[in-house]
């Protein structure tokens, strides 16, 4: 953040030197030109806040925010060469690539995050998939309801640049509990049968599922209607 807001007071300085080094203000088209752009230029980069405001992160938003970036290369790039010109070019060259390494950094602990986020969920599917084998009446007929998601956040994440999600592997909503089916036949060649979204919705707000312990616990498994209840949390998604 520090280092972003050096970028952009520095591009400012720099807009205001090109204007006065190239006389630019004597040309009123000219100069209200500059004025649109440097108007129009945080609407361009935040366009996706503006399209879709309850995103906080989004990876469309990337192209946008390096805009700034490149704009400020071209403004530099407009300046004479005069000391205190050179004074500013150095600054914001020095600080863009101060900027490209940590994007390089930040980047490589969000694909870290994410492998560990994997190998925790593959892990967790295996530890779920054997309680439900294991299940004394378990039958490849049974219906299977999975009461939640496999959350982790590994530590490296805080580390990460926001745009890729590195908390879990699912959805966020009621899919997201389907997709540990889609997992388990890609990965390890089996299916289970799950529930509809009907006996899913009633079970989870029944007292028997509330009362339950959360997985790995031994009570974490229940046959609750004729349907084997893996509960990972105790208020899954909907």
């Amino acid at each position: 953040d520090i280092i972003n807001f050096i970028i952009v007071s520095i591009t400012f300085v720099n807009i205001i030197f090109v204007i006065i080094q190239n006389k630019i203000y004597k040309k009123k088209v000219n100069l209200v030109s500059i004025i649109l752009l440097v108007l129009v230029l945080p609407i361009g980069i935040n366009i996706i806040n503006i399209i879709a405001p309850e995103r906080s992160n989004n990876l469309v938003m990337g192209m946008s925010y390096v805009l700034i970036y490149v704009f400020a290369l071209k403004i530099i790039e407009l300046l004479n060469i005069k000391q205190e010109s050179n004074i500013l070019r150095n600054v914001t060259e020095i600080s863009i690539a101060i900027l490209l390494v940590t994007f390089i950094l930040s980047n490589t602990a969000s694909y870290m995050a994410r492998k560990e986020v994997y190998n925790n969920y593959y892990a967790t599917s295996m530890r779920i998939l054997n309680k439900i084998e294991c299940f004394e009446s378990y039958n490849k007929d049974t219906c299977v309801l999975i009461g939640g998601l496999i959350k982790y956040r590994p530590n490296i994440a805080k580390l990460g640049n926001g745009f890729i999600s590195d908390d879990f592997e699912t959805w966020n909503n009621y899919n997201g509990t389907r997709m540990i089916n889609n997992f388990y036949y890609n990965y390890m060649g089996t299916k289970i049968k799950l529930c509809t979204k009907e006996d899913y919705l009633r079970i989870i707000d029944s007292e028997e599922y509330k009362n339950m312990q959360e997985f790995p616990y031994n009570n974490s498994i229940k046959m609750i209607d004729g349907i084997l209840v893996v509960k990972l949390e105790n208020n899954p998604v909907r």
